[in-house]
């Protein structure tokens, strides 16, 4: 969206601003009955109050704006989650994973072989959660934010996404849980090589910062409300559906905050 629409739209719905209330306009629109309609997030205290959906044409009409609300709604809901979410998560890089599990193994503890390879799943789970948000920022950048026009593509996009995302934390973090104790005979294990000395002090305190926060993890795992099935794609469904419905019921909830059209 170029700098004019978003003034444009801004003027628009500055019209319907309480005088404590900040405004912004997300940078892509939904096109209903011809036009594209924007919407502008009304916020209060930072939280989000209200919304109201503007054209950069005139004779905006309720209906339409109230079809293109859903759609809007979840692409820029999602899409934030993501970005919050997944760019934290994404920042943990590679390098510790590797460095650890380049120094020779020579134990004959089977707790500790354990824990080696679950530490080495982790950092394939890490890999696949990097490569995800590298696709998806990349596709939002150069894609998304260039067309500007949302597509039933991009709404099941950025569903699909959220919830692959939200199933691999979920891996990410029953696997930690899981196999607490091997990740610990493996540090161990680690501390008895000359090789760790040698490591940067980061990479020596990593997987000791993994176990450390077992409590905080514990809370974040069960805050994903995840529904668990045995077969992977079944797991996935279920979850998909769940994530559907629950953004129905919030959309319909919003129509009551909809300052304009009425």
């Amino acid at each position: 969206m170029d700098k004019q629409t978003g003034k444009f739209i801004l003027k628009k719905g500055k019209k319907y601003k309480k005088w404590s209330e900040q405004m912004l306009v997300n940078p892509f629109y939904w096109v209903e009955g011809g036009k594209p309609y924007y919407v502008v997030v009304y916020l209060s205290g930072g939280r989000s109050v209200a919304s109201g959906f503007f054209s950069t044409e005139e004779g905006e009409v309720n209906e339409d704006a109230y079809r293109a609300h859903p759609k809007l709604s979840i692409f820029s809901e999602l899409s934030t989650n993501i970005f919050t979410i997944g760019e934290e998560r994404a920042a943990v890089g590679t390098g510790h994973f590797i460095d650890l599990l380049a120094v020779p193994f020579q134990n004959g503890d089977e707790r500790a072989a354990k824990g080696r390879d679950i530490f080495a799943e982790l950092l394939k789970y890490q890999q696949d959660f990097i490569a995800i948000m590298k696709e998806f920022t990349d596709y939002y950048d150069n894609d998304v934010l260039i067309r500007g026009k949302l597509e039933e593509s991009d709404i099941q996009k950025v569903q699909e996404t959220a919830i692959t995302l939200q199933l691999l934390q979920y891996r990410i973090g029953t696997t930690v849980q899981n196999h607490a104790e091997g990740l610990q005979k493996f540090e161990d294990y680690l501390k008895t090589r000359e090789e760790w000395k040698k490591l940067k002090k980061d990479s020596q305190s990593f997987i000791k910062g993994i176990l450390s926060r077992m409590g905080q993890a514990k809370k974040e795992l069960d805050a994903l409300n995840i529904i668990v099935d045995e077969n992977p794609d079944k797991m996935f469904q279920l979850n998909y559906d769940h994530m559907i419905k629950k953004i129905a019921d919030a959309n319909e909830s919003q129509r009551n905050h909809i300052r304009y059209p009425k």
